[in-house]
């Protein structure tokens, strides 16, 4: 049996807003279906729409249901739960099979268990012991959070093909409203109807649906011109789409770009790593290259380090280097000490030098992780709130920023998106949102600024010739 209603939402309780009008449509056309994708972008209030519905499923005994979401968000998740249907819901209904599990004991829980609902983590996915413990089961629902991030034809992608041949009722979301690629679509949506488009075999439906187009000196898959409008109509017969500025006034975003000079001793140390790495470079032909872009990249990465206040030496210890850019984000901070600001770094040792430099100044912070950080910065305890990019950009709520001081940019314009996002939400009070570039004159800095917003992951996409003519500047 599939729900196809719900009992009406009742009055809002406890402070908690009422359910717009958006996550009821999204709500009831999951429940009116037997798979659905739900575009609905970061901020709209996707957490709450899937858990209304997983409640509705569990109501009505369509269970067990499998709710996917990735590892960052497995603690948010659970708070969500308690916070809209209570402490006592969740502790009777939910099972989250965290990594505090150990492996086995995860895969017995989701062959065997009796709980109505299994948290895990999208990453979890990739382990052949999870696999085959979705595989044995017959699954009332699946629900995936973040669907957008399945985006290879990976060990998860896999997983998701299993709970298409082993769900009931079948729902994903994600806040991935621009795909990259037809194939991003393809995985999700062939999980969602088996068959979607008449295929089950990737390989056949690039043949079908996608030619070679040239990407700079590589290959990649686009859409060919005479399925384009097929593809497009498939797709939106299961899906439904909503942004968060088609529900609210979004805040202004200004951007600036400070640029600083290196300290001179930071300058000797990257002068001398950029000419190693020049002539390394240069001794690798292009395909060999290719082959091992995120190796070289994460080699390139380690200028940037040096911009952020410190190097590694031959040991891989840290040592620590004048920071300019660290500089200009104490005076920022100094000459507007009352301006909620979220402060995000990328590289572990920046938050030791962040963190150390703060105190010195004594000026209040709260960091990413400690507890009760995200509330204190809410209730205005404190207006610096400190998180690393990768960790923090998802799953927060700084609703109250009026500003964000990048000390570093990261390589993946998701996780640059995501990290303005926690500002942009439904809740958010702020009417602007000032967005701080801290950049280092003729550095890597400029290189990553300047790809950033053109591409979704630099590291994987970067060619020799970009490579060294960053190394040549």
């Amino acid at each position: 049996m599939v729900v196809t209603a719900r009992p009406a939402t009742p009055p809002a309780s406890g402070g908690l807003p009422p359910i717009g009008e958006h996550q009821d449509r999204a709500i009831n056309e999951s429940l009116d279906r037997t798979s659905l994708l739900v575009e609905y972008g970061t901020g709209t209030g996707k957490s709450r729409i899937y858990i209304e519905l997983i409640e509705a499923l569990v109501m009505a005994g369509e269970v067990p249901i499998l709710l996917a979401v990735p590892n960052a968000l497995i603690e948010q998740t659970v708070e969500e739960f308690e916070k809209w249907l209570g402490v006592s819901w969740a502790e009777k209904y939910l099972m989250v099979l965290d990594s505090g599990f150990r492996l086995e004991d995860r895969r017995h829980h989701l062959r065997f268990g009796k709980y109505a609902v299994y948290l895990i983590s999208h990453e979890a996915m990739s382990y052949p012991e999870i696999r085959e413990a979705l595989a044995g089961r017959k699954w009332a629902a699946s629900v995936i959070d973040e669907a957008s991030r399945f985006r290879n034809y990976s060990n998860r992608t896999k997983a998701l093909n299993i709970l298409g041949s082993r769900s009931g009722s079948r729902y994903a979301f994600t806040g991935n409203l621009a795909p990259r690629a037809p194939t991003d679509v393809w995985y999700v949506m062939n999980y969602l109807t088996p068959n979607l488009f008449g295929t089950r075999n990737i390989q056949t439906f690039k043949t079908t649906y996608c030619i070679m187009g040239g990407f700079e000196n590589r290959q990649a898959l686009a859409l060919r011109p005479d399925k384009i409008a097929e593809f497009r109509r498939i797709m939106d017969s299961q899906r439904i789409s909503c942004q968060l500025s088609d529900i609210r006034d979004m805040p202004e975003r200004v951007l600036h770009v400070p640029r600083v000079t290196m300290p001179s001793k930071a300058r000797e140390a990257y002068k001398e790593l950029q000419e190693t790495l020049r002539l390394e470079i240069e001794r690798v032909d292009d395909v060999a290259f290719q082959s091992l872009v995120k190796t070289y990249a994460t080699r390139l990465q380690r200028l940037q380090e040096i911009t952020a206040g410190f190097a590694r030496n031959v040991a891989g210890d840290v040592v620590g280097l004048p920071c300019a850019k660290t500089t200009a984000m104490l005076d920022l901070l100094e000459d507007e000490p009352d301006r909620p600001t979220v402060v995000w770094y990328w590289w572990r040792p920046e938050l030791d030098l962040i963190t150390a430099n703060l105190k010195k100044k004594k000026l209040s912070f709260v960091k990413f992780g400690d507890p009760g950080a995200v509330e204190k910065f809410m209730a205005g305890e404190t207006n610096i709130f400190v998180s690393q990019l990768a960790k923090g950009g998802y799953g927060l709520n700084l609703t109250r920023a009026t500003r964000m001081i990048y000390h570093s940019l990261p390589w993946s314009l998701d996780v640059y998106l995501q990290s303005q996002e926690r500002n942009m939400r439904l809740t958010t009070t702020a009417t602007h949102l000032e967005i701080i570039h801290l950049v280092t004159r003729d550095s890597v800095d400029e290189y990553v600024r300047s790809k950033l917003l053109e591409r979704a992951d630099i590291s994987s996409q970067m060619t020799k010739s970009q490579a060294l003519e960053l190394l040549r500047t």
